[in-house]
């Protein structure tokens, strides 16, 4: 997973789960003092209309939509019209 290299070391392991906004993984790092696990969840915002449909299908509206991107992104209110 290319978003790894933001964390040296680390490793992923396997999709955990996902859903309209993004996946979650499991990934592992080793070093002399062990073995750790951890989730990491990659949030992804819709880049296109079919993406947004998606969303529509597991239940969200443009509302709810548009409230969570301001919620989860500083700043994103300042990004224009979701």
């Amino acid at each position: 997973m290319k978003l790894l290299t933001f964390w040296p070391g680390w490793e992923t392991i396997r999709v955990i789960g996902s859903g309209g906004f993004g996946k979650v993984y499991e990934i592992r790092k080793t070093d002399m003092s062990g073995e750790y696990r951890s989730a990491l969840k990659v949030i992804s915002i819709p880049q296109s209309e079919d993406e947004y449909r998606v969303l529509e299908d597991d239940g969200y509206d443009e509302a709810s939509c548009s409230g969570w991107v301001k919620r989860a992104i500083p700043g994103s209110d300042r990004m224009g019209q979701y």
